[in-house]
């Protein structure tokens, strides 16, 4: 073959290179009009030799992921000048590299258009060639130091003949021609049975769909005449729709699937992507669609138990959508699982709950199975002696009904706590407190106690203690209290219990003194003040556990025994009092009437000449009387006699002499203060 057909072999690979870069740099978008097709040749004899695809080298390499998308092989028909017959002259293969996820070139990214051309036939068939290519609208090279353009001869790269611009040709608005073609009027030479193949940098600006890339041979097999046009187009074009396909799991009507199922469907053919969506309605459509790339299966997750539903995969790719089964969408229904329901209350004692829908009867049945989605409504009755105070767990509380949503496993707790009992309160027992104790409660983590002045007044809160007694120490001594409990556990506590009254005793007063002497005309009983006393019980006796009387109730903290007798010790003690509850006795404290002076003292004036006569009024109280003598009022006093009576007779006094007398009444060692003096003397 000459060397014309070899030229055009290399300008058609070298329209393939520029095909494939503007492949790889975007998609190929509005359709060019294909230049018209040279008149058809003679059909050769035999059979076309076959053409190897060349293999992509150099740079173009780098575009990993990337596939060849081939064209085809279109022979020219030449004269065989030895044997005289028609035989296939210079083949033509055109293809391109892109993204291969539909094989459409991406926008505004560089790819390559591959051409080989190769000479075959004798040697007469052709020397040289030019080599055509034709580019899609907006599809323009894109030749650059950073995407060359390749040359190969016989698989090796030529470095030194390969043209790095290419000019405008005949062939169409969008044609380019080798101008660095090393034979003459820009030829290749094409020695028989040498490929060559150019990989040519191009860009398109838009998608390319139904595009049409074409690289056309023109050889001379040394005449001039004729030319050999074999030419040969690749064309970007919308694929078909994917083909048919079904979904496979889970089967159509499946029942009891797990709410985590993973649909599946088989391949369709041409499919670049599959996109699947499911929902509840039965309408034979759904909006939801999710890709699954080229997966054939999709998981899901967290479907509701027992809810049927409904689901279609479609396939894709550039030429449509295909959905599975002829577009009939299927249904399975997940499973509706059941759950415990788990019922305690504080004590079998306390209360029972029961439920609608039948199954829970608690304190026998507490534990019950429902279906999913099942509402089931609780509620609680008390036992006597106990009060329901709540519900806690799966969103329950208050007193009223639980209604309870079975789509888990449920606890609820019935709270019941048990209304206190034997309730005992002090009766005086103590005077700083009224102490209180109870029987413990079952459920109760604390107790409440509570006081009033009467059965129907008002309650107080007292205090919250932990356990089983308590003492009242803000209770005003002598009052009568009514005092209730209750059991709590937490904020929520049982009925009241049965009252019961209690008082604090009076303090016994203290501090008492009774005077010792300091009147003659009483004792003088004082004390402090208890609290709570509105009167005192003053009390004497004659030794400290002897009989005792009582001297009288004053509301005040002071009394003057003036029944004391004079002389005599007396033991005193005091009750603090409020109403008729009355302290215990105070200590005792001892106290004396001081005896009062002897009244109208005489003393005979020289009436007798062998003494002096001494009379005085009998003190009250006195047992003795002290009889003093002296010179003088103020002057030293002598003890004359300790009389048992009224009168004396001084027998010792000097006759003529002014003597001043004096008496003490005495009772035992007590005696008063001297009494007022008398003169008298004795007659000479």
């Amino acid at each position: 073959m000459k060397n014309t057909t070899s030229t055009i072999l290399r300008f058609v690979l070298l329209l393939g290179l520029m095909l494939g870069i503007l492949l790889a740099l975007g998609t190929i978008g509005v359709v060019q009009t294909r230049a018209a097709e040279p008149v058809p040749q003679p059909t050769p004899t035999g059979s076309p030799p076959s053409l190897p695809e060349a293999q992509p080298l150099g740079d173009v390499t780098a575009l990993s992921g990337w596939d060849w998308y081939d064209g085809g092989i279109v022979y020219s028909v030449v004269y065989n000048c030895v044997t005289t017959y028609f035989e296939y002259g210079t083949g033509t293969y055109v293809g391109y590299w892109a993204n291969p996820d539909g094989g459409i070139p991406y926008p505004n990214i560089v790819y390559y258009l591959h051409v080989v051309v190769e000479a075959v036939g004798n040697d007469c068939s052709g020397q040289y060639a030019y080599i055509d290519i034709s580019l899609p609208a907006n599809t323009s090279l894109a030749i650059s130091s950073t995407n060359p353009l390749y040359c190969f001869a016989n698989g090796v790269r030529d470095t030194v003949n390969c043209p790095q611009t290419l000019p405008l040709s005949a062939f169409g608005n969008s044609g380019y021609r080798d101008i660095n073609a090393p034979g003459p009027s820009y030829t290749w030479p094409l020695p028989q049975g040498m490929p060559w193949e150019f990989q040519i940098p191009v860009i398109s600006t838009t998608t390319l769909s139904g595009s049409y890339f074409q690289a056309l041979v023109k050889m001379y097999d040394g005449s001039d005449d004729p030319w050999l046009n074999p030419y040969f187009g690749i064309n970007v074009y919308t694929p078909p729709p994917p083909g048919a396909f079904s979904k496979s799991s889970p089967g159509n009507g499946a029942i009891n699937q797990a709410t985590n199922p993973t649909l599946s469907w088989g391949a369709s053919t041409g499919a670049t992507s599959y996109s699947v969506c499911y929902d509840t309605t039965n309408d034979n459509a759904c909006s939801s669609w999710v890709s699954t790339g080229t997966t054939t299966n999709k998981p899901l997750s967290g479907l509701t138990p027992g809810a049927t539903y409904y689901w279609q995969v479609r396939a894709n790719n550039l030429g449509g959508t295909t959905y599975a089964n002829a577009a009939a969408y299927w249904f399975f229904t997940t499973a509706n699982p059941t759950f415990q329901l788990s019922v305690s209350t504080t004590t079998t004692a306390s209360g029972t709950v029961t439920s609608s829908p039948a199954g829970i009867n608690c304190g026998l049945d507490c534990l019950e199975t429902y279906v999913n989605n099942t509402s089931v409504t609780l509620t609680a009755a008390t036992s006597a002696g106990y009060t329901f105070t709540g519900w806690s767990g799966s969103g329950c509380s208050g007193t009223g009904t639980c209604i309870v949503s079975m789509t888990a496993a449920r606890s609820v707790a019935a709270n019941f706590i048990q209304i206190p009992t034997n309730l005992q309160a002090s009766d005086g027992t103590f005077t700083d407190k009224v102490q209180l104790s109870w029987t413990a409660s079952s459920g109760a983590t604390s107790y409440n106690v509570y006081r009033a002045t009467s059965t129907s007044g008002t309650k107080s809160l007292l205090g919250s203690p932990v356990t089983t007694t308590f003492a009242d120490s803000t209770a005003t001594p002598g009052v009568s209290y009514v005092y209730w409990v209750r059991g709590c556990n937490g904020a929520t506590c049982s009925g009241y219990s049965a009252y019961n009254s209690g008082w604090r005793n009076l303090s016994a007063p203290t501090n008492l003194l009774a005077s010792d002497g300091t009147y003659t005309d009483k004792v003088r009983v004082s004390w402090t003040a208890s609290s709570g006393a509105t009167s005192y019980k003053v009390i004497r006796s004659t030794s400290a556990a002897g009989a005792k009387t009582l001297l009288g109730s004053p509301s005040g903290t002071a009394l003057g025994d003036t029944t004391a007798i004079p002389g005599v010790t007396y033991y005193y003690f005091v009750k603090a009092c409020r109403g008729t509850r009355c302290s215990v006795y105070s200590a005792y404290n001892t106290g004396w009437r001081n005896l009062s002076a002897p009244a109208n003292l005489q003393a005979s004036d020289g009436t007798y000449t062998s003494l002096v006569r001494v009379t005085w009024t009998a003190s009250s109280g006195a047992t003795s009387y002290k009889l003093i003598r002296s010179t003088t009022a103020t002057g030293p006093k002598t003890l004359l006699g300790s009389p048992t009576v009224t009168t004396f007779d001084d027998t010792t006094a000097t006759p003529g002499l002014t003597y001043y007398y004096f008496v003490k009444a005495c009772r035992g060692a007590r005696c008063s203060v001297y009494s007022a003096y008398n003169t008298g003397w004795r007659k000479p």
